[in-house]
């Protein structure tokens, strides 16, 4: 039985992208697309919030 060993990597958030960009032009019969899933689910709750827009107030004239 192999033991399986988890390791943390920190990256930039550009980083991320290439090894995500990299790993999206292997086949398919690679199945890295498991793997760009689970850094999505990983990374996506790291990412700041965009901003919401204040709503605009309508002016009745």
């Amino acid at each position: 039985m192999t033991d399986s060993v988890t390791i943390k990597l920190e990256l930039t958030l550009d980083e991320a992208n290439l090894v995500l960009f990299g790993l999206g032009e292997l086949p398919s019969k690679s199945n890295a697309w498991n793997l760009i899933v689970k850094i999505q689910q990983q990374a996506l709750p790291q990412l700041p919030k965009p901003e919401e827009e204040p709503k605009k107030e309508e002016v009745n004239g």
